[in-house]
């Protein structure tokens, strides 16, 4: 936060980077005080693992709310450009003439490392898919005449909704090690299946998906091969197989929340 207070000022538009699977979620509540009234432009980043028709409905939502948004993915290049196009028509700052300065933004595990070495055509950020790779502040030159300062990401101290700390640990927004992932993939079964059912089906060639997410779990343990001595299935070891294939998009384009959640 104390490095975002302290070169904000030096910035002419902020990219707001959301995660396009849980848009409201990964927005963090604390950027409006930060940030004040600097223009900015929404990118929802990973759209190549949402599901599409609910992201276009995210997009009305923000232009409905008077907001510049972009969905993009950064590991395919998709609408990188288009970025640079939105941050030039939004500076109104003296200082076109030697570029646009803009502030990279976000939570944890976003991709806004990954966003950055898009832009900048070259990798000149770490980045990798567990949060808490960037660890300070760094201006790197991007093409399209930005000068991009890319921050670490910072969560808020209490989710007051329990169900925004599940989809972002479901995300990997949240240190795996500090989470109990039995638990996770339960919880998470149960909240995607209403919509996915479908997609879990198939992922893991079950004819019926029960009713008891831990019997659900151990269904995909059996399937998966998640066996400990005397056949009885590795709970833990079957949870880090559906997360990882839900993160990887490995069940299909899934979105975790709708415009209406607000």
């Amino acid at each position: 936060k104390k490095l975002i207070k302290e070169n904000i000022k030096n910035i002419d538009v902020v990219v707001e980077v959301l995660d396009a699977r849980a848009p409201l979620s990964s927005r963090n509540p604390l950027m409006d005080e930060l940030l004040g009234q600097k223009p900015r432009v929404i990118v929802l980043n990973k759209e190549d693992l949402a599901d599409t028709s609910v992201t276009e409905q995210w997009i009305d939502y923000f232009k409905n709310e008077n907001i510049r948004v972009i969905k993009v993915s950064s590991t395919q290049r998709k609408n990188i450009d288009k970025i640079a196009v939105q941050c030039k028509i939004l500076n109104k700052s003296r200082t076109r003439e030697i570029g646009t300065r803009i502030m990279v933004v976000g939570i944890p595990n976003v991709g806004k490392s990954t966003l950055l070495n898009a832009l900048a055509r070259r990798k000149k950020a770490a980045a990798g898919n567990t949060p808490g790779v960037t660890r300070g502040i760094q201006m790197v030159s991007g093409q399209g005449g930005l000068l991009i300062l890319d921050t670490p990401g910072i969560l808020w101290h209490k989710f007051e909704d329990q169900t925004v700390g599940l989809k972002l640990a479901l995300l990997g927004t949240i240190r795996d090690a500090i989470l109990p992932m039995t638990d996770l993939a339960c919880e998470g079964l149960a909240f995607l299946r209403p919509v996915y059912d479908p997609m879990i089906e198939a992922r893991y060639n079950l004819n019926k998906i029960p009713e008891n997410p831990v019997t659900l779990l151990e269904e995909i343990g059996l399937k998966r091969g998640c066996l400990m001595p005397g056949g009885k299935v590795d709970l833990d070891k079957a949870a880090g197989v559906f997360i990882k294939d839900l993160r990887d998009g490995k069940l299909g384009r899934i979105t975790l929340e709708m415009p209406e959640d607000r």
